[in-house]
């Protein structure tokens, strides 16, 4: 039988690999040899891993080879963080999972051989500590391993609500992540529509008209002065009846023309388109939108105020 470690990683006795391997059916209970055991104990002090240590060294305490307990007890005399690591093994938390693994009457025998050989190496003080974390286990052990198991599953049942709170409240975060987004939506549609329609009646009204021939050419030179004072770009022609600026060549530009249509008699009106390059895009769009409303509307107000008697 290979050794192993008690706990899950810790190596056990010899004493208790007999133990153990008695209580299985039709397995042999020779044990490792102690040679190989100081080998290996040996090698884990190579590594200042000294639990384990301890645990390969601890059956040559009481061995009946008086060479292989002589080299047990050298070893641990020249490396006393062995000792001290053996003490831990006696902790009550290794004691209750020893009892955890093994149940409690076949892991209390497996832990009293083991204190047998601790006493051999400990000082009386370590001992008796040893001793008395034994005792207490013998005592409470069973009762302590289920309030420990009650306490896991309550601190189970509480990290679970923790986590279920945690999905819940996520959940209620993203679902208003997802409604200020989608009014979000809404209001800018809203303000598109809203836009579209301002637009609209802001061309229909973006107009003059004026009745004398003298009146109009005046009207048709403050409209160019207008177009000049507005557009982003530079008039490219200037007529009696066209005044247009330059196509837009850059994002967010402005180009305007006005066109002077003839009525009765010597009579005129003149009407004002404004353009903005948006690229196609409906963000520039927006944007494009809200400065051909500012323009149109301030058109004719702007004709008004400097024709006013």
């Amino acid at each position: 039988m290979h050794k192993k470690y008690s706990l899950r990683v810790k190596p056990l006795s010899v004493l208790s690999a007999v133990l153990f391997a008695s209580l299985l059916p039709g397995c042999a209970t020779k044990a490792p040899t102690a040679v190989l055991y100081i080998k290996n104990g040996e090698s884990a002090i190579s590594r200042q891993d000294w639990d384990a240590a301890y645990r390969f060294l601890e059956d040559g305490f009481v061995s009946k080879n008086e060479a292989d307990k002589a080299q047990s007890l050298a070893l641990v005399n020249r490396h006393q963080h062995i000792l001290m690591a053996g003490l831990k093994t006696f902790s009550k938390e290794n004691l209750l999972k020893t009892i955890s693994e093994h149940g409690n009457e076949a892991g209390l025998r497996y832990e009293r051989e083991r204190l047998a050989m601790f006493k051999v190496v400990a000082s009386p003080a370590d001992y008796l500590r040893a001793k008395e974390n034994l005792d207490w286990v013998a005592a409470n052990g069973e009762a302590a391993l289920e309030a420990a198991r009650k306490e896991r599953e309550q601190l189970a049942a509480e990290e679970q609500e923790r986590m279920d709170q945690a999905r819940k409240e996520q959940d209620r975060l993203f679902a208003e992540k997802q409604k200020r987004e989608s009014d979000a939506r809404a209001e800018a549609e809203r303000q598109r529509v809203q836009l579209l329609t301002e637009l609209e009646t802001a061309a229909q009204n973006a107009k003059f008209a004026c009745q004398t021939k003298s009146e109009c050419q005046k009207a048709f030179s403050i409209t160019q002065i207008f177009i000049s004072e507005n557009a982003d770009m530079k008039i490219q022609v200037a007529t009696e009846t066209i005044i247009e600026t330059y196509n837009p060549t850059e994002s967010l530009k402005t180009g305007l023309k006005a066109v002077k249509v003839p009525r009765k008699a010597d009579s005129a009106e003149i009407f004002l388109t404004v353009t903005c390059r948006d690229d196609d895009k409906q963000s520039l769009r927006d944007i494009c939108g809200i400065t051909r409303l500012k323009i149109l509307r301030a058109y004719p107000a702007f004709m008004r105020a400097t024709l006013k008697p």
